[in-house]
Parts: C-alpha cells; structure tokens; sequence
C-alpha cells in the first residue's frame, strides 16, 4: 500500500475537486459572472474597428439577447482553458502582456487590465474558491515572477461620479489571488 504524505493528497483531493467542472465547462459556450450579477463582455460585443487584433473586456448587466457575453472554454490541457468570445471567435481573453509569446519580463501581471487579443497565447484555470460555494477563481496559467494572479472586478461607480463613462460597465483586472476577495469570485453558467 502506498504511503502518500499531507501535501501530495492535498494536491490530489484539490485537482479531484476540479474534474466535474471541467466535463460541464469544455467546449461549450458559457457566462462568466461577476460578484454583482454582471457578465463579462466585449464592450461593443465585438472587436473594434479601428483595432480588431484587440478589444476592451469588463463586466456589464447581463442581459439575455446580448451575444456578446458568450464565451467558449476550450481545454487546451488537464486543466488549462483557452477562454475565446463566441462572437468574434479570434479574440481570446488576455492581458496587454501576453501576445503570441509569453512575456520576456519577470514582472508580475498585477495590475494588467483585461482585454480580448487575437493571437494571444493566454490560458486560464477555473479554480474552486472554498470561501464561496459554488464560485470560481479565474487564474492565468502564465505567472511571471511567481506571482499568482486572479481576475477582478471592481464595483460599478455612479454615473454622477463618472459622466462620461459607460455607467453600466466595471473594469476587469488581474490582481494577487486573494480567494477570500468576494471581487475575484465568478460564477460559470452554460448557456
């Protein structure tokens, strides 16, 4: 009989936690939403015009003819998800950093504002967060300087405090992983 220690189980009952998602989530189009209901979006729905190798990403009311706020999750490794718009299939979920390499710098990817990019080699993990039932962290599988980051979304600001901005949207950005920020927590809903 073998004699496995603490951490091994550890990692085994985390990643055995893991595998009924990943049969719902592989291949399919989905919703990712946020701490406030809000699913994430193309702005527009689509790639802009005047720079179709990139589009804006946040978060906006969710609203059921609205396209847009289909993604597909494709399993691109055990555990490893290319997250691409169901629109404009092109556009992956990414960050400025990370085109069709992976970045040369070993800064980490705090702060980065999320963003569709076509060619981008971005792959993410659909982590269970135990602090949230239900409720997954979305993790970037690339961690420059060992720095594990998550999604986040930030609370919507009035429109009073913001006037000339899209009141209904909230920005997306990576931040250090913090599984107890309600910000970082996402549902995944099929569509």
């Amino acid at each position: 009989m073998a004699n496995f220690s603490t951490p091994i189980l550890f990692v085994v009952a985390a990643w055995l936690a893991m595998i009924p998602h990943l049969s719902l989530v592989s291949g399919t189009n989905i919703r990712l939403i946020d701490f406030q209901s809000n699913c994430i979006d193309l702005p527009r729905t689509t790639a802009s015009l005047d720079a179709p190798q990139a589009a804006a990403v946040g978060t906006f009311p969710c609203v059921n003819n609205r396209a847009g706020f289909t993604w597909v999750a494709t399993l691109t490794g055990l555990t490893n998800f290319n997250i691409t718009s169901a629109v404009v299939p092109s556009i992956v979920l990414s960050v400025a950093a990370v085109g069709n390499t992976a970045p040369s710098s070993s800064i980490p990817l705090i702060d980065q504002p999320v963003l569709g990019r076509a060619g981008s080699i971005m792959t993410w993990k659909f982590v269970s967060n135990p602090n949230f039932s239900g409720k997954f962290n979305i993790v970037p599988t690339i961690s420059p300087g060992g720095v594990v980051v998550a999604l986040r979304s930030y609370p919507k600001r009035p429109a009073t405090v913001t006037p000339n901005v899209d009141a209904t949207y909230t920005p997306l950005f990576l931040d250090t992983l913090n599984v107890k920020d309600p910000q970082q927590v996402f549902t995944i809903q099929n569509v």
